[in-house]
């Protein structure tokens, strides 16, 4: 209550003081009438910043309350002195003052230049203000614990304008400066283009005869968690750490056996001769694109591909029923890491969930990474879904007479099987970003 008393005598004594300038905002020379009772220092800075019209950036952890009364005073003596009763200071920066604790005084000599301590404000143009924290251990209270600061240095970030505010020499100012130049460069960007394929039992075998030995690349190398691998005669794979391409035979046989994944990498001029066979797959109804997606992302940042349903079931409890919903997705994740020599580490995870009634959810996921070279295309097959279905062929009317019509019907079961391929082909930009990209 005694903080709304106080606001509320400081609005209407500001009132009364601009009642005789037509309503006009007041600048830092208006003379003003402040009346603070025991109001928290950052609301009070910010109502002078408010009066003035002046964007405020507050260092975190200001505390301490304000109790004072100013009459027709002008506004920057007034900040002045709620600055220096608080042991605060102020830079300015464009339009933007950052206030913040004063630096302790130096132990060194007076005729020390360097030993002198000044606030620097440094502007990030690409990298997270917050990042930069991270990296100097600034949220460590524990001040010998601070990276780069002197022992009387301070510092602190303005997150909404990406800036690191530093209170200290003029040295670590330097250092700050040349730290921040390294840091702080726009990201490399990966375009990704996915075919995600439904294709039958064989075609992805048959594209494999055909690109691989034209088109075959030997820069491939796997690692991470693979735990379903095949060797190119569909032997049990062991889980190296590492593969060369040049250790397996030329033609891939993409996709082994049914409970093994499969993949294969072809170069650059595998492209436009794959279009041309998936576009032929469709014609002959052999399978179906099931997604062609072109997505760009930064170096070491996750692009994310999903589309699926949400299926409603039921679940009862204490004699209630409840309708509840649970994704059945087919997902794709690749997480691209660019080498030095223009390598590309693709970390991938895909995941095809397929519906079987009453909620229940068949889940197949596949999960590496896998470095290959810039522009090449990565394929990855090996994820089978089975369906039969029963059905009875008839000769019409002589069917479905008793007795004799079961020499004129048969019953037939038909097995299918479809496998899940993934082509992916990471290109690495140095210029304009291509059109239709997601």
């Amino acid at each position: 209550m005694r903080l709304n008393r106080s606001l509320f005598v400081l609005v209407m004594t500001l009132n009364t003081a601009f009642a005789t300038s037509h309503a006009q905002t007041p600048n830092i020379q208006t003379p003003i009438t402040l009346q603070f009772q025991g109001i928290a220092l950052p609301a009070a800075l910010t109502l002078l910043a408010q009066i003035a019209d002046v964007e405020l950036s507050l260092a975190p952890n200001l505390n301490g309350h304000v109790t004072q009364s100013l009459q027709q005073v002008p506004w920057q003596q007034a900040f002045n002195q709620l600055l220096s009763q608080h042991q605060l200071s102020a830079t300015q920066q464009g339009h933007t003052l950052y206030v913040g604790p004063k630096a302790p005084p130096v132990t060194s000599g007076p005729n020390d230049p360097s030993a002198a301590l000044s606030s620097a404000i440094f502007q990030l143009n690409y990298k997270d203000v917050t990042e930069l924290a991270t990296i100097f251990n600034l949220n460590n209270a524990n001040r010998d614990t601070r990276h780069l600061l002197s022992p009387n240095g301070q510092a602190y970030v303005d997150p909404g304008n990406n800036v690191l505010i530093v209170y200290d020499t003029a040295t670590v100012h330097a250092d700050v400066q040349r730290l921040i130049a390294q840091l702080d460069r726009p990201k490399r960007q990966v375009l990704i283009e996915a075919h995600i394929v439904e294709a039958t039992d064989g075609f992805s075998q048959e594209l494999g005869i055909k690109l691989g030995a034209a088109f075959q690349s030997n820069r491939l190398q796997i690692g991470g968690p693979w735990p379903q691998t095949n060797d190119a005669d569909g032997a049990n794979g062991t889980n190296p750490t590492a593969w060369q391409l040049q250790q397996l035979q030329p033609n891939i046989n993409l996709p082994g056996p049914s409970n093994m994944a499969a993949l294969s990498v072809f170069g650059r001029g595998a492209n436009f001769l794959l279009g041309l066979e998936l576009s032929a797959m469709q014609l002959e109804n052999k399978g179906q694109i099931l997604s062609s997606p072109r997505i760009l992302t930064a170096d070491r940042q996750t692009a994310t591909i999903e589309s699926g349903d949400e299926l409603p079931y039921r679940e009862a409890e204490s004699y209630v029923s409840t309708t509840l919903f649970k994704k059945a997705v087919l997902s794709l994740r690749v997480t691209p890491y660019i080498t030095p020599d223009n390598q590309v580490i693709m970390a991938i995870a895909i995941n095809k969930d397929t519906p079987k009634g009453n909620g229940a959810l068949s889940i197949k996921s596949i999960s590496t990474q896998v470095m290959i070279e810039d522009g090449n295309t990565l394929v990855i097959g090996g994820i089978y879904e089975e369906t039969s279905s029963d059905g009875v062929q008839k000769v019409p009317f002589l069917g479905d007479l008793p007795l004799i019509g079961g020499l004129f019907r048969a019953k037939q079961q038909q097995q299918n099987r479809q496998e899940l391929v993934i082509f992916l082909t990471p290109n690495i930009l140095t210029d304009k970003i291509p059109t239709g990209v997601q």
